[in-house]
């Protein structure tokens, strides 16, 4: 519950900070946004192209700074 309670505050937060953060997120801005409306077949094909995704994030002590003034 309290795993569960942590995500949901500041899941899609956390999420959105990291992806600011990882060089190969343009690569999945550009897959993300072109499917509207999604079907099954959408989700299915994402989820396969992205099985093997590999982020790149780039992160310096400022970086770490605000991610713990974020966390607490």
């Amino acid at each position: 519950m309290v795993i569960g309670a942590f995500f949901s505050e500041v899941g899609t937060d956390l999420l959105i900070y990291l992806s600011n953060l990882d060089l190969n997120s343009g690569i999945l801005i550009k897959s993300l946004s072109n499917v509207k409306p999604w079907t099954e077949k959408d989700f299915k094909e994402i989820r396969r192209k992205f099985r093997n995704y590999q982020s790149d994030i780039k992160i310096d002590f400022k970086d770490l700074d605000n991610l713990k003034v974020f966390l607490v």
